[in-house]
């Protein structure tokens, strides 16, 4: 669950996934509700479906959404991280320090170049993945 720029949040299917999932069988009409950090697979069998997302972010969404990132690169560097809710004190140092960073460099992120920039200086040349992606006629 943690995010970081060098990772895709898109993970590749795996068998094994099976063994651990709950299967939903829709028919036409239906809905599920599913939070968005839920990892899902849709399966439409032999016919055609058509899928919608609507994603919201509440407050509480947003403040996770820090600390996992906080988390990730963290991580990244080597330190254990507890997960969100662990300890509120370090989650609210998370936070802070989050938002202490980005009222710094969000206004350096308007230019792509600096963005570049930044995301390979904390996170490796794996960070800007996507504009390889891209680049090279995919996604």
């Amino acid at each position: 669950m943690e995010i970081s720029p060098s990772v895709h949040r898109n993970k590749h299917y795996e068998e094994w996934y099976e063994q651990r999932a709950t299967l939903h069988t829709l028919k036409p009409g239906d809905a599920v509700h599913m939070p968005y950090t839920i990892p899902h697979w849709v399966s439409t069998g032999n016919t055609y479906s058509i899928s919608m997302a609507m994603t919201w972010k509440t407050p509480e969404v947003l403040r996770l959404n820090k600390i996992r990132l906080m988390n990730g690169t963290l991580r990244r560097y080597g330190l254990a991280q507890r997960p969100p809710g662990a300890s509120p004190a370090m989650d609210a140092a998370k936070v802070f320090v989050h938002d202490a960073v980005r009222a710094v460099l969000d206004p350096i992120r308007k230019s792509e170049t600096a963005r570049r920039m930044l995301r390979g200086l904390i996170y490796g040349k794996k960070a800007n993945y996507y504009l390889e992606t891209k680049q090279n006629g995919g996604m």
